[in-house]
């Protein structure tokens, strides 16, 4: 077989693959140029089948009590796998065991479809509105290389939040509970934040001015108090950046 009926066999396999009454018109298609440019163009990178990845069991969960990130539901999202975006994927994040699922379009076929993907291929993901990027090795903070949802990213601040549901066994049934983390990274360090005397321990010189900015605002993150925490986080990088 030639190399050109074997790239098109193999482009309108994965064509039909991912949608079996569509058809894509290949005029436009030039085998001398950028052959993934055509494919997002004509197929939409929102259908491309994402096949690295393997079948995962769901655990079992209650509605109130489970292990994934704001419930067990399926949450239309943005995927980064391995440099290339995804657009519009379900997504089922599991907080307890740190990993990332799909509903995989190219699987659906033979009704497979929660695909645990190739962890370490994911750069990235958002879901309900919250991103998430992956901190590798080095890169990390103290808890370890994982997904981190990148809370706030300012130009001389960022503040990431570790989601962790933990499992606890209680009255004979298992129970979920949220034990997230939350990290400050000044350029150069992670800085485990306890709460808003972390930033005036980090930033003395800015101390007096944020603490009379803090004063009146609700900053315990276990409490749920992001509204807070993301003002004075705005506020101390605006002033860094006047410094």
């Amino acid at each position: 077989m030639s190399k050109l009926k074997y790239f098109l066999f193999t482009v309108f396999w994965v064509v039909n693959l991912v949608d079996l009454s569509a058809q894509y018109a290949t005029n436009g298609l030039d085998l001398d140029g950028d052959m993934a440019a055509w494919y997002d163009a004509a197929i939409g990178q929102e259908k491309s089948p994402i096949l690295e990845g393997t079948f995962y069991k769901l655990e079992h969960a209650a509605l109130d009590k489970n292990p994934y990130f704001k419930g067990a539901h399926w949450a239309n999202g943005h995927l980064t796998f391995n440099g290339q975006a995804y657009n519009q994927v379900s997504l089922l994040y599991n907080a307890f065991r740190d990993l990332l699922l799909i509903r995989n379009t190219a699987l659906q076929l033979s009704s497979i479809e929660p695909t645990l993907l190739n962890q370490q291929k994911v750069d990235g993901f958002t879901i309900h509105d919250r991103q998430f990027v992956h901190l590798r090795d080095s890169l990390a903070p103290s808890h370890g290389p994982g997904f981190y949802e990148k809370f706030y990213d300012g130009d001389s601040i960022q503040f990431y939040i570790k989601r962790i549901k933990n499992e606890y066994i209680r009255s004979n049934k298992v129970e979920f509970v949220d034990e997230d983390r939350f990290y400050l990274f000044d350029g150069q360090t992670y800085i485990k934040f306890a709460s808003k005397n972390t930033l005036y321990k980090t930033f003395p010189e800015l101390k007096a001015e944020l603490k009379a900015y803090g004063s009146s605002l609700k900053t315990n993150l276990k409490r749920g108090d992001e509204e807070g925490v993301l003002k004075l986080l705005r506020y101390c990088d605006n002033l860094l950046m006047e410094k």
